[in-house]
């Protein structure tokens, strides 16, 4: 199965994100890592939709965003698999 994703903007910038439905997303380690810090009050943009957010940094080589099932129910969005 191949992780969802897309692009949104941050101040501008487009950013690959991740679409986690809290079914798969663990690091490739299998090894539990700390937040490194936070980021507060991060315009995520999707389309027309823009949704304030707090963002954990951790360590990684990937430069990718993760959205999990806290953003998707602030954004009210709903994922459609089938579709």
């Amino acid at each position: 199965m191949t992780a969802a994703r897309c692009y949104v903007r941050i101040q501008g910038n487009p950013v690959v994100a991740v679409l986690d439905s809290g079914a798969a997303v663990i690091m490739a380690t299998g090894v539990e890592t700390r937040a490194l810090g936070k980021i507060n009050d991060v315009k995520i943009v999707i389309q027309d939709a823009m949704i304030s957010s707090t963002l954990q940094v951790i360590e990684s080589s990937d430069e990718t965003l993760l959205l999990g099932t806290d953003w998707f129910q602030k954004a009210k969005a709903r994922l459609h698999f089938d579709e």
